[in-house]
């Protein structure tokens, strides 16, 4: 473990996931309706789009499901409205 702390320690990355430098990260102004958060996206490839399952807080603080797509994994959309709430 110390071995890894070292590598870590002079700028060597050992893990498998890298960052964009885009920082594709949806907030809850990327929402198009009122929300207290956004969190806990999950995200897939389904066909040729990248799909995120948003769970987003409402003021009350009830968490539903909402979708967001994208072309290119970056530029994300997000449905108007809830999709399972």
């Amino acid at each position: 473990m110390d071995g890894l702390r070292k590598l870590s320690r002079q700028g060597i990355n050992l893990s498998p996931f890298v960052k964009h430098p885009g920082n594709p990260i949806l907030q809850r102004e990327d929402v198009p309706y009122p929300c207290n958060t956004v969190f806990n996206a999950g995200a897939c490839m389904y066909g040729e789009e990248y799909i995120l399952l948003l769970r987003v807080e409402d003021f009350a603080g009830k968490s539903h499901l909402t979708l967001a797509k994208s072309q290119n994994g970056v530029d994300f959309t997000v449905d108007e409205k809830p999709w399972i709430t």
